[in-house]
């Protein structure tokens, strides 16, 4: 096989020159022949009307240069009453000769759908990225196709390489080479990055020489990598790769506590005056509504303000509920609640109720006969479910619907069986899930689906293992969360699954039996990270104190592990919420060891850059993200101005991060946008003013293939970083330049003062190698005659000159 063909197999959408496509296109029968769609097209990422591609180092010494193209397009559709779908992107890269040319191309079937009036991205995967030639085809025709129509929209752009908003074109290499240990140490892109606008993007680590195995690794020699600071990189100093203005500074995210564990960081807190029981439920990202049963025996429904983050919660409106001592609520919409109340006399009120307005107001109301279990749920923004055992009785589910004559019960139906330990969940607007303590023990699980035409009807149903109390979340319209405490009184996750038609549910996924706890007080999911299916559930130690555990599901999505834990002080009873589920920031209340109200707001460094920096380096924007703790300089504050090689802080393991690594991506500014308004958008979390993604070329750096190396500090096969990048294999790099540096414009890279002094007859300091020549000017190290040399650097004592070979000398 050559190493051509061998290349597409490890690239997707590498294809044979002169081939027409490398996925095939569906193409479809049109209705209007000969139309043109209403679109418009725009492709990214674009420099002075070329398509820009990233020139990427050789994956081993016996390959070539390669060219990276990204592809991002825009398409606007400029019907005001029609949708508009691409069904087909074809790429054509052609090099102009006297016989004709010759070319490459490649198809991808995005089937992106535009609404009326509005614009959609396709953006390349990290999977489809195009690998070409070095130098690559001169240049690419872009045509995409619209289902309906027979004219396609085209497109012919120029290649380039891409040039960083840099005076040299490139980039330094974010870390030092006085930061490694000497010939120890290495910087190391495991790969190519996700896809999306962080295309470019890149997630670095550090690895170190491990003698005893002849090989660089991740972790230090004799330790299980169970610690951040088992890793290699964890502390390393990041330093600027450019001169550039700080745009933002996050520097308040606790460090995860070890690779593969993630954070639950405490963010807002209330406290207040004795209670005997609490339910909470989100109304949106901003708001959170309570109800709060008080000694005293009467209950009231409290709304509160909680910023984006959740630093802060802020009491808004309340109102009195009526009389009882234990209490739920749920959402109906962003303007609705329902709740549920057990007076005194056994009997349970329930009631609907409005919190628009300066004022919280009750809808209607019903009544329940005493009862020994309640489960309640919304289905709709109108109807919401109970689920409730009578003294000694079965479960009863019944389906009610709020209107403006009051609460009207739709469907009632009861199980033949009784139950304890009640747990409703709505999984769509006509499904719900039914999870119970059966008679044996069991853990049971049903399905049931609710239409006005057909009212409850039972779907699938499913037992597990014993327990003792059971709790549970929707994952997905499809799955759901199941937290309970096994009769040996141990803490278990558990993930079904249900099928379409609702007549079938099975678990698919199961954590290994955690801590022993006393009781179980809640579960929530979690939906934003890596994978669906996270939770968190609030549990009670054998020392009466909560505990939260955050659980993640594997690779495989088969076995949940858990991912993070915190002690959050005495109490004995809590409810779960997550007030924005975009960035997983949770909502707790809890009757803490001295019988008071608690409110809390977490978030899961599940997501988000963690302790970051955003930096504008030219036209563009970079994000440099996962700092360890308490390490940016705390100068660095919006508006500060940084220089090339400053250090900004140090490697860590914060946010959404399972072990010490930095990112960085780059994003051209869009146009019209200052300096001040990028930095005022930043604190409102608006990134309007990003466009397209940009390459990383670097220079002073070498790179080489991991694999290849077979020595400590062997540079044999590496590259030097000429304003290339590193992408399609697991490369390592050391960086070339130190602190002690003076940069100039035009430098590829800072060179350390103090190298070999020039023996030279001129006068210097020299502004070019021309002017160093013409004083014939020698060294130990290198003579310096006409050819090729990679720079000239003014410094203070001189002008340093480096060949291709890596030798240099000062002129003085």
């Amino acid at each position: 096989m050559s190493k051509r063909d061998e290349d597409a197999m490890k690239h997707p959408a590498l294809n044979l020159m002169g081939c027409l496509f490398a996925t095939a296109i569906v193409w479809h029968a049109h209705s209007t022949f000969g139309a043109a769609p209403p679109a418009t097209m725009h492709v990214e990422p674009q420099e002075n009307g070329k398509l820009v591609y990233l020139p990427v180092a050789p994956e081993t010494d016996t390959n070539s240069v390669t060219s990276l193209v990204g592809l991002w397009i825009v398409i606007t559709n400029t019907s005001l009453s029609d949708d508009i779908v691409l069904t087909s992107i074809q790429l054509s890269f052609s090099v102009t000769s006297s016989d004709g040319g010759s070319g490459e191309g490649f198809g991808f079937i995005p089937n992106l759908m535009v609404a009326p009036g509005a614009s959609g991205e396709w953006i390349l995967d990290e999977d489809q990225a195009i690998q070409l030639p070095y130098p690559p085809p001169d240049t690419v025709l872009v045509q995409c196709t619209f289902e309906g129509y027979d004219t396609s929209l085209v497109q012919e752009l120029e290649l380039a390489p891409y040039l960083a908003p840099t005076p040299s074109g490139s980039y330094l290499w974010p870390g030092q080479r006085d930061d490694l240990a000497e010939g120890s140490r290495v910087w190391v892109n495991p790969a190519s990055h996700n896809g999306g606008y962080q295309f470019f993007g890149h997630d670095l680590r550090v690895e170190g020489w491990i003698s005893e195995t002849g090989k660089y690794a991740r972790h230090k020699y004799g330790t299980d990598g169970s610690k951040n600071t088992d890793d290699f990189g964890f502390g390393i100093p990041v330093h600027a790769m450019a001169d550039g203005v700080v745009v933002k500074a996050e520097s308040d995210w606790i460090e995860n506590p070890a690779p593969g564990k993630y954070a639950i960081q405490p963010r807002g807190s209330w406290s207040a005056t004795s209670i005997s029981d609490a339910s909470a439920t989100y109304l949106d990202e901003n708001l959170v509504a309570t109800a709060v049963a008080y000694p005293e025996g009467y209950w009231r429904i409290h709304l509160w303000s909680i910023d984006g983050d959740g630093k802060s919660i802020t009491p808004g409106p309340s109102t009195l509920g009526g009389f009882g001592n234990q209490v739920q609520i749920a959402r109906l919409s962003n303007e609705k609640l329902v709740t549920a109340a057990r007076m005194a006399s056994g009997d349970v009120q329930l009631a609907t109720w409005n919190t628009t307005g300066p004022a919280i107001t009750q809808l209607s109301t019903g009544v329940l006969p005493p009862l020994e279990e309640l489960s309640l749920e919304s289905l709709t923004d109108t109807q919401f479910a109970t689920a409730s055992t009578a003294p000694g009785g079965a479960v009863k589910l019944d389906v009610w619907e709020e209107s403006g004559a009051g609460l009207s019960n739709l469907d009632s139906v009861v199980t033949a069986q009784p139950a304890t330990s009640l747990a409703l969940v709505r999984l769509s607007s006509g499904r719900l899930t039914l999870a119970r303590r059966d008679p044996m023990g069991w853990l049971r699980v049903t399905v049931w689906d609710y239409t006005d035409a057909n009212g409850l009807q039972q779907g699938g149903e499913n037992t597990a293992f014993n327990i003792s109390r059971v709790d549970a979340a929707r994952s997905t319209s499809t799955s759901l969360i199941t937290a309970v405490r096994t009769d040996g009184g141990r803490l278990q996750i558990l993930r079904w699954s249900v099928s379409e038609a609702g007549d079938s549910i099975v678990p698919v996924a199961a954590s290994n039996p955690d801590d022993k706890i006393a009781d179980l007080l809640g579960v929530a999911s979690v939906p934003h990270g890596r994978s669906r299916g996270l939770a968190l559930t609030c549990s009670l130690t054998a020392d009466d104190e909560l505990k939260l555990h955050y659980w993640e599901l594997n690779d495989d999505k088969t076995v949940y592990r858990e991912s993070g834990e915190r002690l959050v002080g005495a109490g004995n009873q809590a409810d779960l919420t997550n007030f924005n589920p975009a960035l997983s920031r949770m909502f707790g209340v809890y009757r803490d060891g001295a019988g008071k109200l608690q409110l809390r707001t977490w978030r899961i460094a599940n997501s988000g850059g963690g302790n970051n920096l955003v930096i504008v380096h030219g036209d563009c924007v970079i994000d440099y993200a996962h700092f360890r703790e308490g390490t940016i300089d705390p100068a660095l504050v919006p508006g500060t101005s940084v220089k090339a090689g400053q250090q900004l802080a140090e490697m860590g393991n914060s946010g959404n991060s399972t072990g010490p690594h930095l990112h960085i991506h780059a994003q051209k500014v869009r146009d019209g946008f200052s300096v001040n308004d990028i930095i005022a958008l930043e604190a409102a979390n608006n990134r309007d003013y990003r466009g397209a993604y940009r390459p990383l070329p670097f220079s002073c750096a070498r790179v080489w293939n991991l694999a290849q190396v077979n020595a400590q500090d062997s540079l044999v096969g590496s590259t030097l970083l000429d304003r290339m990048g590193v992408y399609f294999a697991k490369f390592a790099i050391v960086p070339l330049w130190s602190a002690e540096a003076y940069v100039d414009g035009g430098s590829t890279c800072p060179v350390e003062v103090g190298w070999q002094d020039c023996e030279s007859s001129g006068h210097g300091p020299y502004q070019t190698v021309n002017n160093a020549l013409q004083d014939d000017c020698w060294g130990p190290a290198l003579l310096i005659r006409a050819g090729h040399y990679k720079e000239s650097i003014l410094v203070d004592r001189g002008v340093v000159i480096r060949a291709y070979d890596g030798k240099a000398v000062i002129g003085q």
